[in-house]
């Protein structure tokens, strides 16, 4: 997420950054949902989104509107010139982006909502609230007030990551007697490619054992059409768990030897997809000294997936 960046010159005056506080977006999609808070809370997942499925941010803020327009060198007691906020987002996937109504800033709690289409996103999402100056004023007042309109005079963003229903990664089932693949009683295999430079969609593979009891099962009934049962659900969940933690667990041994920043520029690549694995369970750590610490401490790395995965079966 990104502060309000006083120190950028806009050639204006802007409102300090705590004018507007207490930023919370919340997602929803169906039946799912996710809440993040601008104030250090980290980013946040919205487990179980059906892919395609469209998503409503609502985002939340109190705004000191006196302290906004004397600030900005405007006199709150005269005439006010118009302060309008709107909700905006982006895909950094796919590059695509979009924009709710703006609408007139009021003193304290205010609300926006935006409408993020769920066809043109993948992977996450930046929700931004941004304030900006509706309208010339007049009089001008301080030469150097903002005086365009859509001045931006405050903003701050937050992130969700998305995710489908079961796995998102490509999954094979096959017979793992016949493959040859051991041990042949395993449910599936988790493969990863070391080569970071590769899209991210063939960094991981996910084999599933098409001969155990238990997947063909769970196979049988996802592929028939029907909704799945309360056992399909769970051997889903047991599946995204183990992958999860065995995608953080080489995404910490990778960072030991690889300083994965250097892919935040490649969004597609598998090596930005092990970076933001690492901003999402590991925000406030040295990654580079995370894998001597999960040796000495094994539970570390399954303890920081589950935090994070909250939904009931």
């Amino acid at each position: 997420m990104t502060a309000n960046k006083r120190a950028l010159s806009y050639g204006y005056l802007r409102p300090r950054a705590d004018r507007v506080d207490d930023l919370t977006v919340e997602f929803l999609s169906g039946t799912t949902s996710a809440t993040v808070r601008a104030a250090g809370s980290g980013d946040a997942v919205l487990e179980n989104w059906p892919p395609g499925s469209d998503i409503t941010a609502t985002v939340t803020c109190t705004v000191d509107l006196d302290g906004v327009l004397g600030d900005c060198g405007f006199d709150p007691s005269g005439d006010r010139p118009p302060i309008v906020l709107f909700a905006r987002w982006s895909c950094p996937s796919t590059s695509i982006r979009g924009s709710g109504r703006p609408q007139a800033v009021r003193d304290g709690v205010n609300r926006v909502s935006v409408d993020i289409d769920g066809s043109a996103v993948s992977r996450a999402v930046n929700v931004e609230l941004v304030v900006t100056l509706g309208s010339a004023p007049n009089p001008r007042g301080n030469p150097v007030s903002p005086s365009r309109p859509g001045s931006v005079l405050w903003r701050d963003s937050v992130r969700v990551y998305i995710e489908g229903s079961g796995t998102s990664v490509p999954t094979t089932p096959l017979d793992f007697r016949e493959a040859g693949i051991r041990p042949d009683g395993a449910m599936w295999r988790i493969e990863f490619d070391r080569d970071l430079e590769v899209h991210a969609s063939r960094g991981v593979r996910v084999l599933i054992n098409s001969s155990h009891p238990v997947c063909r099962k769970a196979l049988d009934n996802l592929a028939s059409g029907k909704r799945p049962t309360p056992e399909t659900r769970l051997w889903q969940r047991f599946l995204e768990i183990d992958l999860r933690t065995q995608l953080a667990v080489f995404a910490v041994g990778q960072a030991a030897e690889t300083d994965l920043t250097m892919f935040a520029d490649d969004e597609m690549s598998f090596g930005a997809s092990l970076l933001r694995v690492l901003q999402l369970y590991f925000p406030n750590e040295d990654w580079s000294r995370l894998h001597r610490r999960s040796l000495d401490d094994p539970g570390l790395i399954p303890s920081a997936v589950q935090n994070l995965f909250r939904e009931a079966v």
